[in-house]
């Protein structure tokens, strides 16, 4: 299989690609998690103190009940009533959002605490009702601004009968009649403190007690007063104002025993320390344990995202590690292909470029490379076969075939050429030769003629050759003769 080495880079640097994909992927997704969950957070946050907002009314609306408990006039009560009232809005309004909103358990814990809230709701308005009553301010009230100013004349124009009646020189029944009269008084004392006991009563059932022990007093008081004022009259002193008094002062103790009966003061604030304070617990308790799963889902949503957020950095971690080992094994893997590829066609290269055409190296890679070692191996082969027919050449072997391997083969065309040229040069040789072949039989023809004539003169030769060697003898002998001849003459003289 051919593994080009632009298929190994585009495969190296794909893979890296991809792993860095990947990596970008899920940093992508990691991110669009932690969004996710910090805008989960968020909303559990925003319900959370949703949540807490309603805490904060239904406190504010305890206080105010409290508060209207606790005062004394009528517009403080309605003030405080008002606000109370207000403040339950305002948490159920905010409950309604939360449970509009709140998923399937959410729902199911809300329906659980709709009734504890309705019996609070309940509670509340019937214990402002009893504080808007204000038995024992109103009662109070008229017991200061109306009782004991009627008291207090009681005391005087019963002061003043009694000194009328003791005067020196009354009747002898005067004496009697004080005494009885004073009988009537004490029973009026019982009564102003059985009516006082009903400011200091804690309970409904002390209220009512001390109300009918009241109004009990008061047929006593007066049933006392008719007793004692007949014999007052008889002795001769007047009972008018005195009976008027009286009669005054009982119809407001009347009144006050009446409105103090109601005990509203007493019942709303022993249904706020009671039932209402059992009603607030039962209520705030669940509403406390929504708070509290509210945090465990935002705790647990952290916690995920916390785990998501490390496995994913522990996986982006591995990705480019594995990103920057495969990277660096690809480059190194190719780097080293291609310089031990490169060294080898190198080394051939240089073998060819000093003329030996013997190397030749393995291809041990299908890929440029490889295409390179063929083709230098090719390359040599051909240069061999091409050194081949020029060495045939030059033992003379003309038959050989020199071919181009392409018209751009310029070595190949210069074979080719003087392949060519070198067979029209020896064919015109031959042709030559045979020409001086034919030339030399005619050649030879007239040279027997001339050796028959050569041989004839030959023998001429031969005898005029003697007649040389004798006349050559002759002048020797000549020669000799003057020799002597001079020497002679040498000495002579």
């Amino acid at each position: 299989m051919r593994f080009t080495i632009k298929a190994k880079l585009a495969a190296a640097f794909g893979v890296v690609i991809a792993l860095s994909t990947v990596a970008g992927g899920l940093s992508y997704q990691q991110l669009s998690n932690m969004t996710e969950t910090q805008n989960e957070l968020i909303r559990w946050s925003n319900r959370l103190d949703l949540v807490s907002d309603i805490r904060t009314y239904f406190n504010r609306s305890i206080r105010a009940e409290k508060n209207a408990v606790m005062a004394s006039s009528d517009k403080d009560i309605a003030t405080y009533a008002e606000a109370a009232t207000n403040a339950r809005v305002e948490a159920l309004k905010i409950r309604d959002r939360l449970q509009a909103s709140a998923d399937e358990d959410g729902r199911r814990r809300w329906d659980a605490l709709a009734p504890k809230i309705a019996r609070f709701i309940t509670v509340q308005d019937q214990m402002l009702g009893f504080a808007r009553q204000n038995s024992s301010a109103r009662a109070f009230e008229v017991w200061t601004n109306e009782t004991n100013p009627r008291i207090a004349n009681i005391t005087a124009t019963a002061n003043g009968m009694l000194a009328d009646l003791l005067k020196p020189g009354a009747a002898a029944a005067a004496l009697p009649a004080a005494y009885e009269f004073q009988g009537a008084r004490l029973e009026w004392m019982r009564l102003t403190r059985t009516a006082t006991q009903l400011f200091g009563a804690t309970t409904p059932d002390d209220v009512q007690r001390l109300s009918k022990a009241t109004m009990d007093q008061i047929q006593t008081v007066r049933t006392a007063l008719a007793k004692a004022t007949g014999p007052i009259a008889e002795a001769g002193t007047s009972t008018e104002q005195t009976l008027a008094a009286f009669s005054s002062a009982l119809e407001s103790i009347a009144r006050v025993a009446q409105i103090a009966s109601e005990a509203g003061n007493i019942r709303a604030a022993n249904i706020s320390m009671g039932e209402g304070a059992t009603a607030i617990t039962e209520m705030m308790a669940p509403l406390d344990e929504y708070g509290d799963f509210i945090k465990a889902q935002a705790g647990e949503a952290a916690k995920q995202a916390a785990e998501s957020a490390a496995f994913a950095r522990n996986l982006l971690i591995a990705i480019l590690a594995a990103s920057l080992l495969i990277a660096i094994a690809a480059a190194t893997w190719i780097a080293l292909n291609i310089s031990r590829g490169l060294s080898s066609a190198v080394g051939l290269a240089n073998a060819v470029a000093i003329g030996d055409l013997s190397q030749k190296i393995d291809v041990k890679s299908n890929d440029e490379i490889g295409d390179l070692v063929t083709s230098l191996n090719t390359m040599t082969a051909n240069l061999n076969a091409t050194a081949a027919v020029a060495d045939a050449i030059a033992n003379g072997d003309l038959t050989v075939e020199a071919k181009r391997l392409s018209d751009k083969d310029t070595l190949g065309i210069a074979l080719e050429n003087m392949l060519e040229k070198l067979r029209t040069i020896v064919t015109q040789a031959i042709q030559a030769a045979e020409n001086v072949s034919s030339g030399s039989q005619e050649l030879s023809a007239s040279a027997e003629q001339l050796s028959q004539g050569s041989t004839e003169q030959a023998s001429s030769t031969e005898e005029a050759s003697s007649s040389m060697e004798e006349m050559a003898a002759n002048v020797k002998q000549n020669a000799e003769n003057a020799a002597i001849t001079e020497k002679m003459a040498g000495q002579s003289a």
